[in-house]
């Protein structure tokens, strides 16, 4: 069964979807409605951030549309998926299907196949265990007889109505919650900086404050050992407590005047989307830096503005401080943007997501190397 994305006009917050599986769990099964709601928003594009589409498909599925619709609007369960989501986000989990190898390395989302049998091989020969957080279809079941054939040990965590929590348990069994996806960020970021990264920054949307802090602190202790800037996302109060190098503002993220007040000396990038007003204004706030994009499709800013590589050269001509691209950025895209002007590229998944992390990071360090000779 292949997906229609291009049916998919609107990207929900499933929360709600959550919730409606976890109530349907409480009434018996939640097969048919798991199973509903994938085909419902992966096939047919539907919004399943709408409680009335919601409540449609808990009726295609054999519970009661009524009864449905009055427990998405009550509100019941929201307190403990939320708590749930920060827990996975406290094990480095975003998502599934999730992997994690050896409680260091997380192979995040749908990875292409020589990605994942790669960093397998490298697990099995130190007999590392793989925690396997998926749906049940035929696609991953082949992945784990894979996985067994290459040596690991293989924990297979079955239906998605069941995956998240499943995972949580079996993993907060032997790791300390909180800790893990700092340990996990911590080795990731150490390769990139010894492929060449040359500023790091923290950024997660769903953490608590107290864990952002935690795990911030974790990466300034990493980036102070290699000498490199740690500078942290939307969150001006968490970089002013642990000292950081600098924080990133975005639109909605507080005054860019007030920030450079409150960290003098320290390194300042705002968010511009395709606004050259906006990274004027910035610069005469006190901006080090300005960002703009998204440039390409991207999955952690799946909804952002998108940016033309022409509007840098443009930009260029009013601002002089770096520029940087932002937005599903890649190894085979970033010459264009370097030809077009960046000064650096900001990497989430092309970077973390690679099975050699460190070469990723001396390739894209190669590309602006190669463009100064």
């Amino acid at each position: 069964m292949q997906g229609a994305f291009e049916r998919i006009a609107l990207q929900p917050n499933t929360r709600d979807s959550h919730r409606l599986v976890a109530w349907a769990q409480s009434r018996g099964d939640a097969a048919a409605l798991v199973e509903r709601l994938f085909h419902a928003y992966f096939i047919e594009g539907r919004f399943v951030g709408s409680h009335e589409v919601l409540a449609e498909i808990a009726h295609e599925a054999g519970e009661d549309a009524d009864a449905a619709h009055a427990f998405l609007g009550s509100g019941v369960g929201a307190g403990e998926i939320a708590e749930a989501e920060e827990r996975a986000a406290s094990l480095g989990i975003s998502g599934v299907p999730f992997f994690i190898i050896d409680s260091r390395y997380g192979l995040s989302g749908a990875q292409p196949s020589e990605a994942i049998v790669e960093v397998i091989r490298r697990a099995a020969a130190r007999g590392e265990k793989v925690l396997a957080s998926a749906p049940s279809n035929l696609a991953v079941d082949n992945l784990v007889e894979r996985l067994v054939a290459a040596g690991l040990s293989c924990v297979r965590l079955g239906h998605p109505a069941r995956v998240l929590p499943a995972l949580l348990e079996h993993t907060l069994e032997s790791l300390a919650a909180g800790h893990e996806a700092s340990r996990i960020a911590q080795g990731l970021v150490e390769e990139a900086l010894d492929g060449g990264a040359r500023l790091v920054q923290y950024r997660n949307k769903i953490a608590s404050p107290r864990l952002r802090r935690e795990q911030a602190e974790s990466l300034l202790t990493v980036c102070r050992r290699a000498g490199v800037p740690l500078i942290v996302n939307d969150d001006l109060a968490c970089a002013v407590a642990i000292g950081a190098d600098g924080v990133h503002l975005g639109r909605d993220d507080g005054d860019i005047a007030a920030a450079r007040a409150s960290m003098p000396g320290k390194l300042l990038g705002v968010s511009c989307y395709n606004e050259i007003s906006r990274a004027v204004a910035a610069q005469r706030a006190g901006a080090d830096y300005v960002a703009f994009g998204r440039f390409f499709d991207s999955v952690t800013k799946p909804g952002d503005i998108r940016a033309s590589i022409g509007l840098v050269a443009e930009a260029k001509r009013h601002v002089h401080v770096p520029i940087v691209a932002i937005g599903g950025i890649t190894l085979d895209e970033t010459p264009a943007l370097i030809a077009g002007g960046v000064d650096a590229v900001a990497v989430i998944s092309a970077l973390f997501s690679s099975a050699d992390v460190r070469a990723a990071a001396r390739r894209f360090a190669d590309l602006f190397a190669g463009a100064k000779q």
